[in-house]
């Protein structure tokens, strides 16, 4: 448990980026399909 939470920020901060960047692939495709 020691390990999860010294690396808890590094998880969070993963889990924003992929969430961004599921976001931005979202978007490209709902731009690229209305195209």
């Amino acid at each position: 448990t020691g390990i999860i939470t010294n690396n808890l920020p590094f998880v969070l901060i993963g889990l924003v980026a992929i969430a961004g960047i599921a976001l931005v692939v979202a978007k490209s495709r709902m731009h690229s399909t209305e195209a």
